[in-house]
């Protein structure tokens, strides 16, 4: 049987997804490859039959999972850790960035709507897009901090430093008890959920799906992986003939009420489809789509996260730094000056009550921060060795300054 032979129409061959990749058919599957070792995958998902050898069997990409795989296989050569040997201490910011800009992007331009909706639904992917906005502007105020630490002569640089240091032991500690409730209040709706729909084969894929600080890439084979379950039965049904072609059973039902079944073309005009023989693979895949994986429940959920999405680009796209916003004439320094005396008289209360629970907080601390600390400290050394040498790069500046 030839590999590149398809049992469905609405699913992609190896030439048909490498295209829909972007890529040549020896490019897909060199990056296929790489795609199984990096996520986890077992080789036998995208074969036909995963009980003879690969080298006989037929490949298996199926329309639930295509263009998520496309998506992936499309962008793993701008992963950070794309290369097996890549050296992790020379991975910069402005990878990752532009990795999960890649990917953002084309969640929004090149899957349809059915997989962007599940997508949209999940709280990382917002946390891509602002990775992607964000990286390069905290690389940029960082290190403006940095040389600021190091070369200004009048500031305090061992007051600046103390200052710091408390203010992040502080944003450490809070982050720390954030995240504390948060997994509390995550896993107490996983269970009530679990108790309310029973346990599922796909619980642990679910549960890793639906956590906020996972990468998108990540997100996305997960899904693909939760998508397998229903792949895996679909596959059994062809190897045995059992399957039969859902398209063609709505159309005739379609057919026997006398309804009307319409797609549209690329150009928005309506085209009728009275049965599969007529319509072309494409046609039958945006059918598919349309009638059994376009999930109500995420189309509707999705309305809110798209429209969250919508207000955060346009504010982050308002936001300036400093040194890129107009300069002040007269009349701004005076209204500034206004406001800057009712503040100091407003922080001479908030500074009190700031001292007051610095003070509390300064005597004692929880068991379970001191354990979390501590792991980190023995799990980390190398992190701890670069975040050293990034400083000292810094502080250097300041000697080589005074010499």
């Amino acid at each position: 049987m030839s590999k590149s032979k398809k049992e469905r129409r609405v699913d992609y061959s190896l030439e048909e997804i490498s295209k829909l990749a972007g890529l040549e058919r020896k490019q897909f599957t060199d990056r296929l490859k790489r795609v199984i070792d990096m996520y986890g995958f077992d080789p036998t998902d995208f074969r036909l039959d995963p009980d003879i050898p690969s080298k006989d069997s037929q490949y298996f990409f199926p329309i639930e999972i295509a263009e998520l795989l496309a998506l992936l296989i499309r962008n793993i050569d701008k992963h950070p850790l794309y290369r097996s040997n890549v050296d992790i201490s020379k991975v910069t910011a402005t990878q990752v960035a532009e990795y999960n800009k890649a990917i953002s992007d084309d969640i929004d331009n090149k899957l349809s709507k059915c997989f962007s909706d599940t997508i949209y639904t999940k709280p990382c992917h917002l946390l891509s897009r602002q990775i992607a906005d964000w990286t390069d502007k905290l690389v940029e105020q960082l290190t403006i901090f940095l040389a600021n630490l190091a070369t200004m002569k009048m500031q305090d640089m061992g007051s600046t430093l103390q200052l710091f240091t408390k203010m992040l032991d502080t944003m450490n500690y809070n982050l720390f008890f954030g995240n504390e409730f948060l997994e509390y209040v995550y896993n107490d709706n996983f269970q009530a959920r679990k108790t309310l729909v029973g346990h599922s084969e796909r619980e642990s894929v679910e549960k890793d799906m639906n956590r906020l600080n996972i990468s998108i890439d990540q997100l996305i084979a997960d899904l693909i992986k939760w998508l397998l379950y229903d792949t895996s039965k679909i596959r059994e049904k062809i190897k045995s003939d059992e399957y039969e072609n859902e398209i063609n059973k709505i159309l005739d039902l379609h057919l026997l009420l006398g309804l009307a079944t319409y797609l549209e073309d690329k150009d928005g005009n309506k085209i009728r489809i009275r049965d599969c023989k007529e319509a072309t693979d494409e046609q039958q895949r945006e059918l598919y789509r349309s009638l059994l994986l376009q999930d109500d429940e995420s189309k509707n959920y999705s309305n809110q996260p798209r429209s969250v999405m919508k207000h955060y680009r346009e504010e982050t796209a308002k936001w300036k730094p400093s040194y890129e916003r107009e300069e002040y004439d007269n009349t701004d320094v005076e209204e500034i000056e206004k406001v800057q005396i009712k503040l100091i008289e407003a922080r001479k209360e908030v500074y009190a009550l700031e001292r007051q629970l610095v003070e509390l907080k300064s005597k004692k601390t929880s068991p379970e921060y001191k354990q979390h600390v501590k792991v980190i400290k023995e799990q980390y050394p190398e992190l701890r060795e670069v975040v050293d040498r990034f400083v000292g790069q810094t502080l250097s500046e300041f000697l080589r300054d005074h010499h």
